[in-house]
């Protein structure tokens, strides 16, 4: 987890060296920053307001697995030290009702003058908690830059220049890799004549890719092959042929996500189901950028009510 937060860093670090200059990715990267520098003085903050530090702050988690809480607190206290180490505040499993949770997260929800979610699932969980018919459900905010802004962070991989083949296929799998996912891959593979770079394979060289670099292979691909929601984000902003497959393994497995992603911009072909045709290689985004164009408008004006900016 220290790796990715530094890549995050980095990636931030290098977006605001080269200047982009555009309007909204400022007030992205400033609502990032508000996020970021309220974390870490949590305490000043909410002791500023009255809040009182005598017992441990607590955050409390409903588990409706009976798994997923341990892994949890695991993660969270990984990415965090100084909450780890922390006397104010403690990670706790919820042990009430589901319908008690619901009424204290009502409460807090009510306070909010504007909500947005980027799936439908997200939109029906919050309207199932309180009844407000004003919860959008907006693109994510990476889909705000367009690929020419991304452009100015992406870096080539300096492993690039060792591969013989300058044709190859971008696998990004968050889940696991079964043997018939990898043969169906193999097969395409082998009747493009084109190489696989598989970013998460500890023995790859491409395994140390960054975020910059990423981009650079997302572009560059002449197929992705994923099961990870920002791969596909990409795939559409760089114009690039992706398939999408069912994540496998004990992992958050995000299809609500993908499923609002492809359903939103009539994408559905892209999922893999059983054997892989040719038409499946084919594509056209052609009616899937009118609809980014109207989505990023949706969003900038929900952003400037949300935030009374004229």
């Amino acid at each position: 987890m220290k790796n990715l937060k530094n890549k995050l860093w980095y990636l931030i670090g290098v977006s605001l060296k080269r200047k982009i200059k555009s309007k909204w990715f400022v007030i992205v990267n400033i609502i990032l920053m508000f996020a970021i520098v309220g974390l870490f003085n949590i305490d000043s903050i909410i002791g500023f307001f009255g809040g009182d530090f005598n017992e441990k702050q607590k955050i409390y988690v409903i588990d409706n697995t009976n798994t997923s809480f341990e892994i949890f607190k695991d993660s969270i206290e990984k990415t965090d030290i100084n909450l780890k180490n922390s006397n104010s505040y403690e990670v706790k499993k919820y042990n009430k009702s589901l319908e008690d949770g619901k009424k204290k997260i009502k409460k807090e929800l009510y306070k909010f003058k504007s909500i947005s979610v980027r799936e439908e699932a997200g939109k029906r969980i919050i309207n199932d908690v309180l009844p407000r018919n004003d919860v959008e459900v907006l693109i994510d905010p990476t889909m705000l830059l367009t690929a020419d802004e991304w452009d100015k962070v992406a870096k080539k991989p300096k492993q690039l220049d060792n591969l013989k083949n300058k044709r190859y296929i971008l696998t990004y799998f968050l889940g696991n890799l079964s043997m018939d996912k990898k043969g169906k891959i193999e097969e395409i593979a082998q009747k493009n004549n084109c190489e696989i770079i598989n970013i998460l394979d500890k023995n790859s060289p491409f395994y140390q890719t960054g975020p910059s670099e990423f981009l650079y292979l997302e572009k560059n691909a002449i197929l992705i092959c994923t099961d990870s929601f920002h791969s596909c984000v990409f795939s559409i902003l760089y114009n690039r042929p992706f398939l999408v497959f069912q994540r496998e393994g004990n992992v958050n497995k995000m299809n609500s996500r993908i499923e609002t992603l492809l359903n939103k911009f009539k994408l559905e072909d892209r999922e893999v189901n059983e054997n892989i045709t040719d038409d499946k290689l084919k594509y056209d985004y052609s009616q899937a950028y009118k609809i980014l164009e109207n989505e990023r408008d949706k969003t900038k004006i929900f952003i400037k009510n949300a935030l009374d900016i004229k």
